[in-house]
């Protein structure tokens, strides 16, 4: 069990007011009590974001022009960003990695990479098979939430100050990462900043958030694919809530859609 002090500095980290557990700090009850107070404040969350969801679906059938249908996804993918790098994935920080985790609670029990990944996806109000999706090959992960070439990157034996390059490139937003053993996300504030977030394996065995420089696994890794998660057909899938198959599922499935995307990466070098 963590300690209290490890809880409350994830409480602050969110903006969990202090007075919420001020009485209970000092003693081991209350790292329970604090990690009821961040459930609860996380579950508020996602039963706000399923409203707003349902709040971009009626505006859309209602809007009267492309152009107005236009600025709803742009919205929608504003919002789906703020909300997953702001309220969603802070709580986790802290919360361990272990290889079977499937914790649907930030600071409590265990998480793998795979359910962390898919765990923010459903929690984000992406129709999905949660414990399916995540343990699958990272690869596949990110076909089956973004299989359009054009929105996927692949990097074999590629310098990271290459990588980082482009994703700075690739400009705000939020990408799925595949590697040689693991996966994650990597946060594009738009503003210069980019972090690796992941339930890791390395050293305190936690979700992070990290620089893409430094000893984890997106430095040492060899093989990177990298995914768009808030393009326009994502987030106008999320506005109607329609449902992410798992249409990738074998190593097959993953290798016919790596050609695509390598054969397109060799025509826009």
């Amino acid at each position: 069990m963590k300690t209290a002090a490890t809880v409350l500095s994830t409480i602050l980290a969110v903006g969990i007011a202090s007075s919420d557990i001020s009485s209970a700090y000092a003693e081991d009850d209350a790292t329970t009590g604090i990690e009821a107070v961040i459930a609860e404040n996380y579950q508020q969350t996602v039963r706000e974001i399923e409203q707003q969801r349902k709040k971009f679906h009626q505006e859309y059938i209602h809007a009267q022009s492309s152009q107005e249908r236009q600025n709803l996804i742009f919205k929608a993918q504003n919002y789906l960003f703020n909300v997953i790098s702001d309220q969603l994935v802070p709580p986790w920080y802290g919360t361990f990695w272990t290889f079977t985790g499937t914790s649907d609670t930030p600071q409590q029990g265990t998480i793998s990479c795979g359910h962390f990944v898919s765990t923010i996806l459903e929690h984000a109000g992406f129709n999905l098979e949660r414990l399916d999706l995540g343990q699958l090959h990272a690869g596949n992960i990110i076909l089956n939430i973004n299989d359009n070439p054009e929105n996927v990157r692949i990097y074999k034996n590629k310098d990271l100050a290459v990588v980082e390059e482009e994703v700075q490139q690739w400009g705000k937003g939020i990408y799925l990462v595949g590697l040689d053993t693991h996966t994650g996300f990597i946060i594009n504030d738009g503003q210069g900043t980019i972090n690796f977030v992941h339930s890791s394996y390395y050293a305190d065995k936690k979700v992070v958030s990290e620089p893409l420089q430094g000893n984890n696994p997106f430095h040492d890794s060899k093989y990177r694919v990298i995914g768009k998660v808030l393009d326009e057909t994502v987030a106008k899938q999320w506005i109607f809530n329609e449902q992410f198959p798992l249409t990738y599922t074998t190593p097959d499935d993953y290798r016919r859609v790596e050609r695509k995307v390598l054969q397109r990466q060799e025509y826009s070098y």
